[in-house]
């Protein structure tokens, strides 16, 4: 098998998430009866939430209800929780408790929340706001554990989900679905909301580092089952409501704002198209307003996380656990780390062809099965390289066929530290968005060559083709492909090249996309990585493996930024050096399964329906 961790531990503290960290989530609310957390909520404004209608079918007093936001912890203990109270719960006067069709409901605060850096509003989505098939997002919630099992959380969990066709989704639950709901999660469950996080909000982010709300966790069949995801109220569809409802009240709509996308031909960002649905109005409000707020906000006055630490200490990552990335290499001359490279069998490695420029093959050695610079660890095996294949198109220049193989004097044994990445096929899509993971030891921030002793790990997202060409004035060819994120921040850097950008297709396995090939300086905005694109050699290198053929080692330097440690690097004219910036991990997931089936809204009240809505 290939793309495997058999050394990661998956988690079954809860439903297939993680702790969130202080601030990561801060449009994240508590929905407190009776002082027991019972639904999750998403902040809009300072006055206004929005929360699943079903969370409210028998507890309607606002006077029952309290919201908790500024904190991770269910106890609401640390400095930055706010406590604040519900003045009218208004739910869509179409919401049906049957289907959970209309699965929405916006709450009034008594008072203004004050926004700090751990209260923040997310971005309300326009109505042809497109949130593509596959896109990951983020789920959060202080949910059950696993299903059936009646114990929260003490902190604020968060998973990464995945978008799912909508009739793919439809068919799967015998065609109940409306143009209301959406789904989200994986076809082989594991990762799911559950009941506790009713209400909360499933958010995606966009390139310009802005989340927007895209669903309301609403039901489900059991929780994290095989073929049941969540199904979530798409906002999309019920935003103008939303903002009807709220403008109804002498509140100004202050931080919903249109989705944003770069556009080819301009540094500019433009707002798509807007297509609007009529919504009803509330059975529980006044006479309308005239008019909505016709002006839109910034952007960056919702949907950011400016508490969320980053960690500064290199471009974008964090530490990787043992055995998270068994197939990275470590190549090292005179025990100098120069690049990374790739295990693709147990006698080949795959790794940039620009890092071998002046390097003798025999005196290159690779190191594996350990995440320790100096591979002190006992699981660190060291394999001498004889052959060192570069492609024979490979353009120094311009760093296009920027690959080579290598052949291990040795073959290497696998075991749970030492895993081979998948190849893929030369027909294999890896979707733009597509969240894949990149690794090496490279250096901690652009200009500074102190290099980790410990492997990093960074999420980046798959960034379109034609949007990244223009970035790099055309420079781009069909053997190159781009990651990162257009703010920057998450980035490969020198010391990395030849190392992995691996994406797993499907869960628990892991294909090789690109390798790190070049870049603008590291985590700059506007500057996203640059990586051999992986189908487009599939066949060379396959060929190459099992013909044996020669090939040269000795290979001029290049007029881009390779990303390996080698000082002899000429900047083109036209690169600006940018200060360093710090890197992040986004949406790690944890995985538990679950058995029993029951079909549930997911509030934590038991004697919610248990039938399939329908």
């Amino acid at each position: 098998d290939c793309g495997s961790r058999p050394a990661m531990q998956t988690a079954s503290r809860i439903v297939g998430g993680s702790e969130a960290s202080r601030g990561e989530f801060p449009w994240q609310v508590s929905l407190r009866e009776n002082n027991e957390h019972f639904c999750g909520a998403a902040i809009l404004t300072e006055k206004w939430l929005v929360s699943a209608a079903h969370c409210f079918t028998e507890f309607q007093d606002p006077a029952m209800w309290a919201a908790y936001t500024g904190t991770t912890s269910l106890r609401g203990s640390d400095s930055s929780a706010v406590k604040m109270d519900i003045s009218q719960i208004i739910p869509h006067p179409s919401y049906n408790a049957d289907t959970a069709d209309y699965d929405v409901a916006v709450l009034e605060l008594k008072r203004p929340v004050t926004f700090t850096k751990y209260i923040q509003p997310v971005c309300l989505p326009d109505a042809g706001h497109h949130f593509p098939t596959s896109k990951k997002c983020l789920i959060s919630g202080w949910g059950y554990l696993k299903e059936d099992f009646l114990v929260k959380p003490e902190f604020l969990q968060k998973a990464t989900v995945e978008l799912l066709d909508q009739n793919l989704c439809s068919s799967l639950y015998s065609h109940v679905l409306t143009d209301r709901m959406m789904c989200a999660g994986y076809l082989e469950g594991k990762v799911d909301s559950c009941q506790g996080d009713s209400g909360g909000p499933l958010v995606c982010q966009e390139p310009s580092g802005r989340f927007f709300l895209a669903g309301i966790v609403s039901w489900g069949i059991g929780c994290a089952e095989a073929r049941r995801p969540g199904v979530y109220t798409r906002v999309t569809k019920l935003r103008d409501w939303i903002l009807d409802a709220i403008s109804a009240f002498p509140t100004s709509i202050a931080h919903t704002v249109p989705p944003v996308h770069f556009s080819t031909n301009s540094n500019m960002v433009n707002t798509e198209e807007v297509n609007t649905t009529t919504g009803a109005t509330p059975t529980t409000s006044p006479a309308p307003a005239a008019s909505r707020p016709v002006t839109a906000a910034r952007p960056r006055e919702c949907g950011g996380r400016p508490g969320f630490s980053k960690p500064s200490k290199i471009v974008g990552g964090t530490d990787a656990s043992r055995g998270e990335i068994p197939w990275q290499v470590s190549l090292k001359e005179d025990s100098r780390h120069f690049c990374g490279a790739t295990i693709i069998g147990d006698r080949w490695l795959l790794s940039a062809a620009h890092c071998f420029n002046e390097t003798v093959p025999e005196e290159i050695e690779a190191y594996v099965g350990t995440t320790s610079l100096n591979g002190t660890d006992e699981n660190a095996v060291k394999v001498n390289v004889t052959r060192v294949i570069p492609h024979p198109l490979f353009n120094p220049m311009i760093l296009d066929f920027d690959v080579a193989v290598l052949e291990l004097a040795r073959p290497l044994i696998f075991n749970k530290y030492i895993q081979p990445v998948c190849l893929p096929p030369a027909v294999q899509k890896f979707p733009v968005g597509k969240k894949c993971l990149i690794s090496g030891w490279g250096d901690l921030q652009e200009g500074n060559d102190t290099k980790p002793e410990i492997l990093q790990k960074a999420s980046v997202g798959i960034i379109e083709q034609n949007t990244c060409n223009f970035l790099y004035n055309f420079s781009l060819t069909d053997r190159m492909i781009c990651a990162g994120f257009m703010e920057g921040m998450v980035d490969s850097c020198q010391g990395d090249s030849g190392g992995p950008l691996a994406c797993e297709v499907t869960p628990g396995v892991f294909y090789l996309a690109g390798i790190v090939s070049w870049g603008f300086g590291c985590a700059q905005a506007m500057r996203p990585g640059v990586y051999s694109k992986i189908t487009k050699f599939t066949n060379w290198i396959l060929d190459t493996i099992s013909q044996l053929p020669s090939g040269g080692t000795n290979i001029p330097s290049s007029s881009a930024i390779p990303r390996t440690s080698i000082t002899a690097i000429f900047i083109q004219p036209s690169t600006v050096t940018a200060s360093p910036a710090s890197r992040t991990t986004l949406g790690t997931k944890m995985s538990t399964t679950m058995s029993e089936t029951s079909t549930a809204l997911r509030t934590t009240e038991t004697a919610k329906p248990t039938q399939t809505p329908g």
